[in-house]
């Protein structure tokens, strides 16, 4: 049995510790860590970590309820809804499953997983990107693979059931005194709003399965329209398309990458001198290494142009899970049997080979 370090909210311990192929039910998986949980010996002095004001979410809820009961929009979808997307989900996880002849298993455990839900204020289950927003994803997943990074993503949510809304706070909205008028970096959204957000077949499509992840994609596409003045790159379909792997800390933190005090590094690699990035490479894998051994830090990786979560360590090397819950690159890296989402590990020489930039955030 490999030891595995990390907190990791989306794969269980038996999966990802088990070579004998043992088979486990999907209810297991929201809520299951991996992992010797550690006790939090030391809080940030950075001002990040603390519960952001649940009046002040609150407020911006009710008076979202407000403006929908004048307006009449709708507040959540009907069950009907919710069973057109589901048959969507089930004939793509279908499709996918036929033409890579994964297990039944499989397929059952990707088609539960992209199913939307309707958001419970905190982030249980892992979520599937639609769009191109591989960055938001990978983000979210390494800091929920962290039990202060999931504190941290849980602080700035607040589901109301009775009002179907909810609220999201993204401190760097905050400091750029955004969204208009009130400027308090609170985003709000209906369950019908979430779920749209959630449909593969939908131009509002963003990311399937966790409706809080959800909520936090359409606050990230809405902050990103107002800074961009509403006008989208050539190519994009979505605002949160294409941002580099550092912005989702940035946003939700309101810390700036590499700046003096700041928790978030980024760095890219510029392999054009290959002894001297070797060195600085193999380095950056030795830090990376250590934070996931300690889980005083949080990771995402770029490789393949494509954006992978640290979600822990076998104490050798790093675990890696990537936001489209696939098995696409166990022709590059080894997976881990039996996990779900996807697991793979992450060597040294795997770093050095295809890592192009990365960024890191310290949560302890």
């Amino acid at each position: 049995m490999t030891e595995v370090s990390g907190t990791h909210l989306f794969t269980s311990k038996t999966m990802i510790n088990s070579n004998k192929g043992s088979q486990n039910e999907l209810s297991e998986l929201p809520s299951v860590f991996l992992g010797q949980s550690k006790t939090e010996s030391s809080s940030s002095n950075l001002g990040i970590f603390e519960r952001t004001s649940s009046k002040d979410l609150q407020n911006e809820i009710n008076k979202k309820y407000t403006e929908i009961k004048t307006t009449g929009e709708k507040l959540k979808p009907t069950p009907d809804d919710y069973n057109e997307n589901q048959l969507r989900w089930k004939n793509y996880v279908d499709k996918q499953d036929s033409e890579t002849t994964k297990t039944n298993q499989r397929t059952y455990n990707t088609f539960k997983a992209m199913l939307p839900d309707k958001g419970n204020g905190k982030i249980d289950k892992p979520a599937k990107q639609i769009a191109g927003n591989c960055w938001l994803l990978g983000n979210i997943n390494s800091l929920a693979s962290n039990e202060v990074g999931l504190k941290l993503l849980n602080n700035n949510i607040l589901k109301d059931d009775e009002k179907h809304i909810i609220a999201i706070h993204l401190k760097e909205a905050e400091n750029n005194n955004l969204p208009s008028p009130d400027g308090n970096g609170v985003y709000t959204f209906t369950e019908e709003e979430i779920f749209n957000a959630q449909n593969r077949n939908s131009e509002t499509g963003l990311a399937s399965g966790d409706g809080d992840i959800a909520a936090y994609a359409l606050a990230i596409e809405q902050y990103l329209k107002e800074t961009k003045g509403g006008v989208l790159s050539s190519g994009e379909k979505h605002f949160s398309d294409g941002e580099k792997v550092s912005r989702m800390y940035e946003i939700l933190t309101g810390k700036k990458s590499n700046e003096a005090g700041s928790p978030i590094k980024f760095e890219m690699f510029d392999k054009s001198n290959s002894t001297q990035n070797n060195e600085k490479i193999q380095s950056a894998y030795n830090n990376i290494l250590d934070l996931a051994k300690n889980e005083t830090g949080a990771t995402t990786l770029s490789m393949f142009a494509h954006a992978f979560s640290v979600v822990g360590t076998d104490g050798e090397s790093l675990l890696i899970q990537e936001s489209n819950l696939s098995e696409t690159f166990k022709k590059y890296f080894e997976l881990v049997p039996d996990t779900f989402p996807p697991t793979y590990k992450l060597t040294a020489e795997n770093f050095k080979t295809y890592a192009e930039n990365y960024s890191t955030i310290k949560l302890k």
